[in-house]
């Protein structure tokens, strides 16, 4: 079994209302492989705190392997100061690896506004992704 880890702490914000990366971390990794093996994957995310500044406003969050979603949350309404911890996990079980690597990758979403991963005096902001993968 294979496994990679990484975090990020800084603060960032984003406004997008499509899916896209997460601001300046991009929150991704790349996993080296062997082309035409098969694998299982397990992914897991955490970002520690989500803020709106938009009441009423959902963020959405989905962590990527290729082109193929494996996971998908959201944080329902997180303004003013109610701060979402977001946990996610997916998993592949057949990942037919057509490169010698592949990317891993969390997005996000909002329906309007901005959101924040603050780290300020209220606490501090920790993202991180974790992927395991082995051959079937």
């Amino acid at each position: 079994m294979f496994m990679k880890t990484a975090e990020w702490t800084d603060s960032e914000d984003g406004t997008s209302t499509d899916w896209a990366s997460i601001p300046a971390s991009d929150m991704k990794i790349d996993c080296d492989v062997d082309k035409g093996t098969v694998y299982k994957i397990l992914v897991h995310a955490h970002m520690s705190r989500v803020q709106s500044d938009t009441a009423n406003t959902n963020t959405e969050f989905r962590i990527r392997v290729g082109d193929q979603v494996i996971g998908q949350t959201n944080t329902g309404n997180t303004y003013s100061w109610a701060y979402r911890a977001v946990e996610l996990h997916g998993c592949v079980t057949e990942y037919a690896a057509s490169h010698d690597e592949f990317h891993v990758q969390v997005q996000y979403r909002t329906q309007r506004g901005k959101v924040f991963f603050p780290d300020d005096a209220s606490g501090a902001q920790n993202r991180r992704l974790t992927v395991q993968w082995e051959p079937v």
